[in-house]
């Protein structure tokens, strides 16, 4: 009888996302997109496939804001100003909706903007989801409730309809920690 050992090397996560963000900022670099033709990178780093990525190039600085619409109304939207004023530009889109188009919306203080239309991805079928959420607008707003893992579960956030509009594909633990202030 054999016993035989197989070992598999696996490329870590961050050496994977280190190699694709090197990728697509040098084609980004290379490429120049303005808005009107700017790239739409969904799930970048491979392990939030309700995240996208926009990049575009401006001739003059500017600062950006950031739409993501809800569903029904607009006091549901999610907006984000991005107050740096830089002609490069790398948007992070967070909280698009599983499996279809969600529609966000990047304004430049120039005045231009556009619309997108960006498709979240389906999520694993094993994800771990909530049954029942009760709560409304009123009280939660746009904020999200995020439930960190306990066993095989993943952390994900919740709006208050009990979309997932955030997940991580991995299973992370995130540590708790003291953080001492200048007067301790």
């Amino acid at each position: 009888m054999v016993n035989a050992v197989t070992y598999v090397r696996e490329e870590s996560l961050v050496t994977s996302q280190n190699k694709a963000e090197k990728s697509f900022l040098e084609k980004f670099r290379k490429d120049k997109p303005s808005l009107e033709n700017a790239t739409v990178l969904v799930n970048p780093y491979f392990i939030n496939p309700l995240c996208a990525l926009i990049l575009f190039m401006t001739e003059k600085p500017c600062s950006v804001t950031l739409t993501v619409h809800g569903k029904k109304f607009e006091r549901h939207n999610i907006v984000k100003t991005f107050e740096k004023n830089e002609t490069e530009h790398a948007i992070p889109v967070l909280g698009l909706y599983e499996g279809m188009d969600t529609k966000v919306t990047v304004a430049l203080s120039t005045g231009e903007s556009r619309d997108f239309l960006i498709r979240g991805q389906e999520l694993p079928a094993d994800v771990c989801r909530c049954r029942n959420i009760m709560t409304s607008f009123d009280y939660f707003g746009t904020n999200w409730m995020f439930l960190s893992p306990a066993g095989k579960n993943l952390p994900m956030g919740y709006d208050f309809e009990g979309n997932i509009r955030w997940l991580l594909t991995v299973n992370t633990m995130f540590e708790s920690s003291v953080l001492r202030t200048a007067t301790s």
